[in-house]
C-alpha cells in the first residue's frame, strides 16, 4: 500500500519532520512548474509520501532525472516515465491518477497520434513498440507524427501486443481516417465508405472482387458517387450491422443528390457537344492520336462520358482539334521533318514557336474544367504533390520518362521534384512549365500535320491519277471494299462484287473504260483525264499479252471504251454477237478481209472518220492485208 503523509495529529521529530518539510516545499515550488512536473510532485508527495531521495532509491530512477522531471527542466524519456508509472502501480496508486499522468505526457486519447504516444509509453519506447508489431522504427516515427495513416489491423496488433483494450480506441481511429479523407476533398459519404473498406482490410482493387465494375471503380477514384444500387452489394459486405448500413445509405443519398448539381462531367460533355456539332467521329479523332487496338474510339468515348484521362488522347490535343477546326498546316510545314518530338531535350535559347495553339477562350475554359476534375483525382493520395507541374505534364500527354528527358533530369530526380520532395524556386518552376508547354505545342503541331495529310488523302479521290489509285481512294472513302461494292450495287451497277474490285486494285484485272466511267459517275468523280491515259496503257498492255495483232488490240480497246462487254457492244451492230466474234478472231489470226468489216465496228463505236485514230486503224488494216 502507498505510504501516506504523516497525520497532522502526530508530532514529528528529527528526520520525519525534515522529510515532511521537504515535501511541503516541493509542493510549494511545483505550483509554478509545468503540469506534468506538478503532477509528478503531487503523486510523490500525496500518494507515495516520499521525498525525492527515497523515490530515487526505491524506484531505481536517478536522482538527477527525478529532479529534472519535477522542476520541468525537460520532458522525461518514455523509459523514465514508464519506470515511474510501474513503481506507482506497485505501490497501489489509483489508475485514475496514473491516467492523468499519461494524459499530461502523451496527451488525451482523442487522436490517433496521442493513442500511439500512449502505446509507446506503455511499451517503453518507440523502437520497442515497433519491434513488437514487426515494423521499422522509422515507420513508427511517421505514424506517431501523422505522416502515414495507421492501418486498422496494425493498430489492433499494437493493442493486442500490449494487452490494451482496442474497442475504445477504434472510434478514434475511425474518426481520424474519416477526417483524413474529407481533408483531401472526399465527399463525406465516400470518406465513410473508404474508412469501412480499410477497416475490413480491403485495398481499392479488392472492390472489383466484391462486385464493383471497372468503370464504376474509376468514377470512385475521381471522387464521384454512384447510384446507391450499384454500391449497395459492396456496402453490405463492409458494414457490420443494419444500422451502420442504413446510416451509410442515408449519407450516400444526400451526397449523391448534391453531386448531381455540381456538373462533374462538364469537361467531357462539352467536348462531346463540340465534336457532334462539327460532325467529327470518335474514330477519326482516335486515328489522329494513333490509338491502336480493336476499339480505338472507346478511349474517346470514356473521356467524353466518364471524364477519364488518357495519355494517348491527351487533353491539349483533343481541345486543340475541336476548338480550332479550320486551322491548316501549310504544305512547306508538312514537308518539314518533325524532329523535335516529345522526347527530345530542349536546349537553352531554342524555344520553339507555339503557332498560336490553344489561344481561344473556349480552350481556356475547357482546360479549367479539366484541371478542376483532375485535381480531385490527385488529392486522393498525394496532397503534397506539385500539382501545377503534374497537371502541365498530363495536359500535354507526357509521362514521367518523357518529361525527365525533355528537361534533362533522370526519372528519379524529376519524380522527387514533382512529388514535392525537392524544393523549387519560382523561376525554376516557371522554366519547367514553359519547357513542357513548348514541347507540348510541338506535339500539337504533329497532330495537325496528320490531320492535314488526312484531309489531303480524303480529297485525293476527286482527282485520281491511276485506275487502281481511283478504286483504292474510293474504297478508303467509303470505309472498305465491301461498302464500295454495296454503294455501286445500290446505284444499279451489278456484277461488281468485292472480289472483282479487289482484283482490279491488285492489278490482276483491268476493267473496261465504260465500267470505270460508270463507277466514277456514281461516286462523283469529274476529272478522269489522267485515269483515262493510265487505263489505255494498262488495257493495251493486257491485250498485247493475249494477241500479237496490233489491229485486234486497237479494236478491242475501242470496244472497251464504249461498252462493258462484247455482247453489249453487239447490240449496236446490224448483225449478231457471233458475227462480231468471227470478225475479231479473223483479225487476231491476221487473215485478209475487207475494210467494211472493220468500218462498221468503228461506226458502231462512234469514232469519227476524220479522227486520227480512224486513220491509224485504217493503216493497220492496210498493213495486215
Amino acid at each position: 500500500m502507498a505510504r501516506k503523509a504523516a497525520r497532522s495529529s502526530e508530532k514529528l521529530h528529527g528526520h520525519a519532520l525534515r522529510n515532511a518539510n521537504l515535501r511541503k516545499r516541493s509542493l510549494k515550488r511545483s505550483e509554478t512548474a509545468p503540469p506534468l512536473a506538478r503532477k509528478a510532485v503531487e503523486i510523490r508527495v500525496g500518494e507515495l509520501g516520499m521525498t525525492r531521495i527515497e523515490l530515487a532509491r526505491q524506484s531505481g530512477i536517478s536522482r538527477g532525472a527525478l529532479r529534472d522531471l519535477e522542476l520541468g527542466v525537460h520532458t522525461p524519456t518514455r523509459n523514465t516515465l514508464e519506470r515511474f508509472i510501474e513503481f506507482c502501480e506497485e505501490r497501489g496508486v489509483s489508475e485514475r491518477v496514473i491516467d492523468e499522468l499519461r494524459d499530461l505526457y502523451a496527451g488525451p486519447a482523442d487522436s490517433i497520434e496521442h493513442v500511439i504516444a500512449r502505446l509507446e509509453l506503455r511499451a517503453g519506447s518507440s523502437p520497442k513498440l515497433a519491434r513488437k508489431v514487426g515494423v521499422s522504427a522509422a515507420t513508427m516515427w511517421e505514424y506517431r507524427r501523422g505522416n502515414f495513416p495507421v492501418p486498422h489491423e496494425l493498430l489492433k496488433k499494437m493493442c493486442r501486443a500490449l494487452r490494451v483494450d482496442f474497442e475504445p480506441l477504434e472510434p478514434i481511429w475511425h474518426q481520424a481516417e474519416r477526417e483524413r479523407f474529407i481533408n483531401r476533398g472526399f465527399p463525406e459519404a465516400l470518406a465513410e465508405f473508404c474508412v469501412l473498406r480499410l477497416r475490413a482490410g480491403h485495398a481499392e482493387s479488392d472492390l472489383l472482387n466484391l462486385g464493383l465494375g471497372t468503370a464504376e471503380l474509376r468514377r470512385l477514384c475521381y471522387l464521384e458517387l454512384l447510384p446507391w444500387a450499384r454500391v449497395s452489394r459492396v456496402a453490405k459486405t463492409l458494414c457490420r450491422d443494419d444500422e451502420e448500413l442504413r446510416e451509410l445509405r442515408d449519407l450516400w443519398q444526400r451526397d449523391y443528390n448534391k453531386q448531381k448539381t455540381e456538373g462533374l462531367h462538364d469537361f467531357g460533355l462539352r467536348l462531346k457537344k463540340i465534336r457532334e456539332k462539327q460532325k467529327v467521329t470518335r474514330r477519326e479523332m482516335a486515328d489522329l492520336f494513333l490509338i491502336g487496338g480493336k476499339k480505338p474510339a472507346r478511349i474517346i468515348k470514356h473521356i467524353e462520358e466518364d471524364g477519364h484521362y488518357s495519355q494517348q488522347a491527351y487533353p491539349a490535343g483533343i481541345v486543340a482539334l475541336l476548338t480550332e477546326p479550320d486551322r491548316e498546316i501549310l504544305p512547306d510545314e508538312i514537308a518539314e521533318p518533325a524532329d523535335a518530338a516529345a522526347g527530345g531535350a530542349v536546349e537553352a535559347g531554342e524555344a520553339p514557336s507555339r503557332n498560336g495553339f490553344l489561344a481561344c477562350e473556349t480552350a481556356a475554359e475547357l482546360r479549367a474544367l479539366w484541371e478542376r476534375r483532375r485535381i480531385r483525382f490527385h488529392l486522393r493520395h498525394r496532397p503534397e504533390m506539385q500539382l501545377d507541374l503534374r497537371l502541365q505534364r498530363e495536359y500535354f500527354g507526357f509521362d514521367v520518362a518523357q518529361a525527365a528527358e525533355l528537361l534533362g533530369y533522370s526519372n528519379l530526380e524529376y519524380q522527387k521534384i514533382e512529388r514535392g520532395i525537392e524544393s523549387l524556386t519560382d523561376s525554376a518552376r516557371q522554366r519547367i512549365i514553359d519547357a513542357l508547354e513548348d514541347a507540348g505545342h510541338l506535339k500539337l503541331r504533329e497532330v495537325f500535320i496528320r490531320r492535314s495529310l488526312r484531309d489531303q488523302r480524303r480529297q485525293a479521290w476527286r482527282q485520281p491519277r491511276t485506275v487502281t489509285g481511283m478504286l483504292k481512294l474510293l474504297a478508303e472513302r467509303e470505309g472498305g471494299v465491301v461498302p464500295l461494292a454495296r454503294l455501286l450495287a445500290d446505284a444499279g451497277l451489278y456484277g461488281i462484287s468485292p472480289p472483282r474490285l479487289r482484283s482490279y486494285m491488285i492489278e490482276e484485272e483491268t476493267p473496261t473504260w465504260y465500267l470505270l466511267q460508270q463507277i466514277a459517275e456514281t461516286c462523283g468523280i469529274l476529272k478522269l483525264q489522267a485515269v483515262h491515259i493510265d487505263w489505255i496503257h494498262r488495257y493495251r498492255s493486257q491485250l498485247q499479252q493475249k494477241s500479237e495483232s496490233l489491229l485486234a488490240v486497237e479494236l478491242r480497246l475501242l470496244v472497251a471504251e464504249v461498252a462493258p462487254t462484247l455482247r453489249a457492244f453487239s447490240d449496236r451492230l446490224p448483225f449478231n454477237y457471233s458475227v462480231l466474234l468471227r470478225d475479231l478472231y479473223r483479225v487476231e489470226r491476221r487473215e485478209a478481209f475487207k475494210w467494211y468489216h472493220v468500218e462498221r465496228i468503228l461506226e458502231a463505236a462512234g469514232l469519227p472518220k476524220e479522227s486520227e485514230r480512224w486513220r491509224v486503224i485504217h493503216r493497220l488494216w492496210l498493213n495486215l492485208n
